[in-house]
């Protein structure tokens, strides 16, 4: 599939601090007028906000610390025609997990909550005790929480809670959070949609569908389906990617697709191939058609990844670079392209793609 590669909207590694940690810009993403990134080590959520036609990192950026939200801070502009004028920006974020993660060995609320063994089929010999989800946690370590600022920068909750987390009745499989949630206001049926991962089983990963009328309360998470079909042996969609067509009443995915080979019980060892960016489309947002892919990890757009310094290590799933947002203009789609994923040339680039291309 043709597209063209533009400018680098934000270069991730410049300062001392962003060239410090592993996972420094992953799932950074554009809502608005801004650019929200993530910081390592100690772990933050970060902004850049655009002037002109460049994006500038203010001083004093930091909009999130000591959460665990910053595994998979979601911010999107609710479009809903009843939000408050002060409730503009929308965030989801958070993730589930119990008293032994090295950010909780201080906390007094996590040392006294009661825990339960819930173990995640994508690693079912780990034995796992995480929080139960029915109380605040200050570190939004119980599942996935819902916040909303006025302008984007100041922060707060929107619900004291988590709306969804790793003990949600689903359809099959459980919610993960170690991905990059989906969420927007769906103007076509006039509720909150998300897509969150499905952790199905050992090497198996899925798509939830989930939708609320306030973001508060949401349906049954259901799997999505697509043509063809989802193979449950070794196929994994790592998260789907999903946005609204504004041109028609429909929707559109770049979802980032693997498939491995287990080669260890334990599934610590594995084989992955077949990396790439699926993009699909549906007309309900249930029911995806693949419509082609992009970044391709065939052995020559391996060979340009490297050439611009593009790709990371090629033994594990995370190579490719990721569609974190996009947007669509009269005749092409535009795509905000997440590069270089744990190397020293993180950073967003520009690309565009034709409408006519994607049937």
């Amino acid at each position: 599939m043709k597209m063209q590669r533009h400018e680098t909207m934000l270069n991730l590694r410049e300062t001392p601090r962003e060239k410090n940690g592993t996972w420094t810009g992953v799932y950074s993403h554009l809502a608005g007028d801004k650019i929200y990134y993530r910081l390592d080590n100690p772990s933050a959520i970060c902004f850049a906000k655009k002037n002109s036609n460049v994006f500038i990192k203010p001083e004093n950026n930091t909009v999130l610390v000591n959460s665990l939200a910053i595994e998979n801070f979601r911010v999107f502009i609710d479009t809903n025609p009843r939000t408050p004028p002060g409730e503009k920006y929308k965030a989801i974020g958070g993730y589930h997990a119990g008293p032994s993660h090295p950010l909780l060995r201080d906390c007094q609320v996590s040392k006294g909550a009661k825990l339960f063994n819930v173990p995640s089929p994508c690693w079912p010999l780990e034995e796992r005790l995480i929080f139960g989800d029915d109380f605040h946690h200050p570190y939004h370590a119980n599942g996935y929480y819902v916040f909303k600022s006025e302008d984007g920068i100041k922060w707060s909750l929107y619900h004291d809670k988590p709306v969804l987390s790793n003990l949600t009745k689903c359809e099959s499989g459980i919610i993960g959070s170690d991905n990059m949630p989906s969420i927007f206001y769906d103007e076509n049926i006039q509720e909150y949609v998300a897509y969150l991962r499905s952790n199905e089983a050992l090497g198996v990963r899925h798509v939830f569908y989930i939708k609320s009328k306030d973001l508060i309360s949401w349906s049954v998470p259901k799997l999505i389906t697509k043509d063809p079909g989802f193979d449950f042996e070794n196929e994994n969609l790592y998260f789907m990617g999903a946005y609204p067509l504004s041109s028609k009443k429909g929707y559109i995915a770049f979802s980032h697709f693997f498939r491995n080979e287990i080669l260890t019980p334990d599934g610590s060892q594995r084989k992955y191939f077949d990396k790439k960016t699926l993009i699909m489309t549906s007309k309900d947002g249930v029911h995806w058609k693949e419509a082609g892919s992009i970044f391709s990890q065939d052995p020559e757009s391996v060979k340009e990844s490297r050439e611009s310094g593009c790709v990371s290590s090629m033994a594990t799933h995370m190579g490719p670079p990721h569609v974190v947002s996009f947007s669509e203009d009269p005749s092409v789609y535009t795509l905000c392209v997440l590069e270089g994923i744990q190397t020293p040339l993180t950073r967003l680039v520009r690309y565009t793609i034709n409408k006519g291309e994607i049937k």
